[in-house]
């Protein structure tokens, strides 16, 4: 049990919270959303991405060679979601909220 409790902490220590994202050389906005959630990646790289809702459920994924996207949120639910960023590298989870 001290193990799990370990890994959620982790876990959730590693979620990045901004009302404008810069990681990754990548702009996400706005933060708070209403109808879209603009994504702009570099173009040098291959990234997936993942919107999760606050129990986990992936709800809109996407793989991205270097571009810029968005994802429409006008029929989303308002609270907290999860932006998953994926390089094949390296993973961040962005916070959002709608």
């Amino acid at each position: 049990m001290k193990n799990v409790i370990a890994l959620f902490f982790i876990l959730i220590s590693q979620v990045l919270t901004a009302q404008n994202y810069q990681g990754f050389n990548s702009k996400i906005f706005p933060n708070p959303f209403s109808e879209k959630i603009e994504i702009q990646m570099p173009s040098n790289a291959d990234y997936f991405i993942q919107l999760l809702n606050s129990i986990g459920q992936i709800i809109y994924s996407e793989k991205l060679n270097g571009s810029r996207t968005f994802i429409n949120t006008e029929q989303l639910p308002s609270g907290a979601y999860f932006l998953r960023i994926n390089s094949g590298q390296t993973m961040e989870t962005v916070q959002l909220i709608k």
